[in-house]
Order: structure tokens, then C-alpha cells, then sequence
């Protein structure tokens, strides 16, 4: 039923596929950087599902066409060619998740529904403080932020700190990695967003603890937004879709909800 399958095949194609790219972005864009992600699976019945996973210690991302319904055989299949990975864990519609919740419900854990927001209309904003690149000194700092980052959103659990210093190094040099400052130029919030050839997803959004409620967020999203307008790609990003603050920051600059994936793992 599965084979793997290139990031070059037709399905990618597909009207299915295009129907969510937009959700299915950290997926096409994973397939597209051989070089980081040197040991990717990605398999596909070539018609209405496709699963790709990075190592045995990340998700299974899994794109279901809106005709597919043979969850239980998908499952049967992840179980036997991923039997390495601790815990099986998955990104997918919540379709998929719904019917595994109903078959494996006991079984389930650490549940997360991600929104997926695509930019709509312009929406100016003031913006008190500026975006900015960041110094040598303050590698570290940024090294520290990111790993809160990763380990606050459960996003990456296993990264150390040392994992955190070479990108935090791009936040130097890099077009794509901005940092907001204050207007006396404290470093309060970062964020980055994804290059692609069409759509670009904004992510690494995370302010200093001491500085939330004040905006700096939505400042700088709105920042990297216009950036990436300029460039004549999509912005997109993904946030906790239970956590209304963060969801409202990104509507009030002109982001609408398109879909909505599920993050949840199941003990074997």
C-alpha cells in the first residue's frame, strides 16, 4: 500500500495536496533541505496520503487527502517501518487524530491542535522599539532564549543549550532571523521565518519572559510579515490554537485561521 516516494512526485501536485500545502508546509519544506535532514523517510499510496519523518526522535508529519479513510491500515504500517521511534509520535489533520483518539484513546498523549494561519490583509500597526540583527556578545543570550523556546513549547525537548549556539549564530548574519529591541536597544523578543520558493513560515516567535504582554511579539511578526511580502512569497505560521493571546496577536495584524493539525503521540 505505502512505498517511499521523492519530494519530485506527482502527489505533491496533486489538487488534494495543494488544497493544504499551506498546513502541510513543514513537510514540503523539511523534503526540501536533503543537506539538514539527511535521513528522511517520506512514503505515500501515491493518492491520498503521505507520511515523512526526519529520525526516530521527531514526529511523523502525515498529510491525508480529504477521501482518505483507511486510518487503520496507516496505522498497521507506521507501527511496522517505524518501530524504532520512542514515542510514535504524529503532526495531522484532526480527522486522523480523531479516529485514533476513538480507536487508541488510552494510549494517547501529549496532545497539542496547532492553528495554521495564512496572511490576509494588511493591518498597520505602531511599533514601539525595532528589529535588528544581534551582536557577538549576545550569542549566548539568544542561544538561552532559544533553548526556553524549544523546551516552554515541548517543540524540541531534546536540545541542549550548546545545540542552540550555531543558529542562534544566524541571527547575526541572516536576512530571515530578526530580534526586536526596545528603544533604548534591549534585546526582548527573536523570531525567524523558513526560506522557500513560495511559502514562507514564520516560527521561533518567543519573547523574554519579564517583557510578555506588551506587544514585542506582534511587533516583530509583523515585521518579518512585510519582509516577506516584499519578496513576493506567502507568510504562514503555525501557533497553539488553545492559547487565545498568541491567536489574537496574529489576527490583529491580518492573519486568518486556514486549518487546523493535531500534535499528539500514542504508547506502544
Amino acid at each position: 500500500m505505502f512505498h517511499k516516494i521523492s519530494s519530485k512526485h506527482f502527489i505533491f501536485r496533486s489538487d488534494a495536496f495543494q488544497k493544504d500545502a499551506v498546513a502541510f508546509n513543514l513537510m514540503t519544506t523539511i523534503l526540501a533541505d536533503t543537506s539538514r535532514y539527511p535521513d528522511t523517510k517520506c512514503f505515500s499510496d501515491e493518492k491520498n496520503c503521505i507520511l515523512v519523518n526526519t529520525d526516530n526522535q521527531h514526529p511523523i508529519i502525515i498529510w491525508t487527502s480529504d477521501d482518505f479513510n483507511d486510518f487503520e491500515a496507516l496505522y498497521q504500517f507506521i507501527e511496522a517501518e517505524f518501530k524504532d521511534n520512542q514515542p510514535l509520535s504524529f503532526i495531522a489533520k484532526k480527522t486522523l487524530f480523531d479516529f485514533y483518539k476513538t480507536k487508541y484513546g488510552n494510549r494517547l498523549e501529549n496532545i497539542e491542535t496547532m492553528g495554521v494561519y495564512q496572511y490576509n490583509v494588511p493591518i498597520p500597526i505602531q511599533y514601539i522599539g525595532y528589529a535588528d540583527n544581534i551582536k557577538p556578545e549576545e550569542i549566548q543570550t539568544i542561544a538561552e532564549m532559544m533553548y526556553q523556546f524549544y523546551h516552554e513549547s515541548h517543540a524540541d525537548n531534546h536540545k541542549s543549550l550548546e545545540d542552540c549556539i550555531p543558529e542562534a549564530k544566524k541571527f547575526m548574519t541572516e536576512p530571515n532571523y530578526k530580534v526586536w529591541r526596545q528603544p533604548n536597544g534591549k534585546l526582548v523578543a527573536l523570531a525567524r521565518y523558513h526560506l522557500s520558493e513560495e511559502i514562507n513560515r514564520i516560527g521561533l516567535v518567543y519573547t523574554r519572559p519579564d517583557e510578555r504582554g506588551k506587544s514585542y511579539a506582534k511587533m516583530l511578526v509583523h515585521t518579518l510579515t512585510q519582509q516577506i511580502l516584499n519578496e513576493q512569497k506567502i507568510p504562514v505560521l503555525y501557533t497553539d490554537f488553545d492559547y487565545e493571546p498568541s491567536n489574537k496577536c496574529y489576527t490583529a495584524i491580518g492573519y486568518r485561521l486556514t486549518n487546523q493539525i493535531v500534535s499528539f503521540s500514542i504508547k506502544k
